[in-house]
């Protein structure tokens, strides 16, 4: 298909600020999953908390012990990364998530591979930082080529390839209009599909992680209601292809 020709909107104010606050104060009620995002990351961060309770350990430690340890870093990470999805989301940046997102996915794959390891020396050379398997490899494992081709087009939206630019279209170039009404719009707005899509995937990736994490641990994770609500309504979106990015 024919690259389209989109010229630069020209906004009635450049209050970015007060726009953000406004996307903001309607996000709640606008985006129902964006509750179950914000819960799977308290979530992850009461089971981090929780399953942190052992003293300072070495790099010479017992593999089960690092393994445990590595979950915990890399739910660290998760949290962070899921939280700032969400607000990037609530405040109208749902296409400036992909690189979140990218990384979300890798650190799901990353805990998974850790989880399945229970002697630890997977945990043990990703704490080393040295002779671990690369996120991309894992995310081929776990995910498939489906999944591997996602990161490799969340990578182009990421960088600055001219790809990006399309998710700014105003009106969304999905619908039938000529290329001529297409304007880039570079204030917050919303696209209800695609933060639908982007919040669901953010509950799963991290239900998954605080489970593994928790179970690492020797204990039980119960999901609150809003969670495995969001969980079953992205599992048949999944099943429907309902949502794409």
């Amino acid at each position: 298909m024919a690259d389209v020709v989109i010229a630069l909107a020209d906004p009635e104010t450049w209050s970015f600020a007060s726009k953000e606050a406004d996307q903001r104060s309607t996000a709640a009620r606008d985006i129902p999953q964006l509750q179950a995002a914000r819960m799977s990351a308290a979530l992850l961060a009461q089971a981090v908390w929780l399953m942190s309770d052992m003293d300072a350990v070495g790099p010479d430690a017992p593999g089960p012990v690092l393994r445990r340890v590595a979950l915990l870093n890399v739910g660290s990470l998760a949290i962070r990364t899921a939280n700032a999805t969400c607000l990037l989301v609530s405040s109208g940046y749902e296409p400036d998530t992909h690189s979140l997102k990218r990384r979300l996915t890798e650190l799901w794959a990353r805990a998974t591979h850790l989880y399945d390891d229970q002697s630890g020396e997977q945990a043990r050379r990703w704490l080393r930082g040295e002779g671990h398997v690369r996120a991309s490899k894992l995310v081929h494992k776990y995910l498939g080529s489906q999944g591997a081709a996602g990161q490799a087009l969340l990578s182009r939206y990421t960088h600055d390839d001219s790809l990006g630019i399309r998710l700014l279209a105003s009106p969304p170039l999905s619908r039938a209009t000529s290329e001529r009404e297409h304007l880039v719009n570079v204030l917050p707005s919303r696209n209800h599909r695609q933060a639908a899509a982007i919040l669901l995937e953010t509950t799963r990736d991290v239900a998954d992680i605080a489970m593994m994490i928790t179970v690492a641990g020797g204990a039980a994770l119960e999901l609150p209601d809003e969670v495995a609500a969001a969980l079953h309504e992205h599992a048949a979106a999944s099943r429907n292809q309902t949502f794409s990015t």
